[in-house]
């Protein structure tokens, strides 16, 4: 399974065991099942960090607008400093956003195999069989 190309903030506490082909092939399914959860848990928590860190910015930008507001700062390098920090602070903001559908995205990727014997709904039926078989049992009695 690939790594994604963006920053994952990955527990600690929950290390990915890799794989070891001496056992069975359950054993590996079950390794390589864990990893798959761990970095689906590692990329949602990479996305959550992405949206607080673009909440942050923009309570930033909030402050440093009311700032200029309430104070009105004559200095034209206090006033330059200050656009400079809402230029960066909104470019801090377009990439965490940027980084947060990247990993919405890489979670709508499947990463199931496709099936190689289609299922087979003959034998399946609608509950229309059952329902017709209470309808007699009932009626017995």
């Amino acid at each position: 399974m690939p790594t994604p190309d963006f920053n994952i903030v990955d527990e600690p506490d929950e290390p990915i065991e890799r794989p070891d082909h001496s056992g069975d092939s359950g054993a590996i399914d079950k390794q390589a099942l864990r990893r798959a959860v761990v970095l689906r848990r590692a990329i949602l928590r990479s996305a959550d960090f992405s949206l607080a860190g673009m909440i942050a910015c923009g309570v930033a930008i909030l402050s440093i607008g009311l700032f200029v507001i309430q104070n009105r700062p004559a200095q034209t390098l206090v006033l330059l400093g200050l656009a400079a920090a809402v230029i960066l602070v909104l470019q801090l903001g377009f990439r965490l956003h940027r980084k947060r559908v990247k990993a919405i995205a890489e979670l709508r990727v499947s990463r199931l195999l496709e099936p190689t014997i289609s299922p087979d709904f003959a034998s399946l039926n609608d509950g229309r069989q059952v329902a017709q078989k209470l309808n007699d049992l009932t009626s017995q009695y």
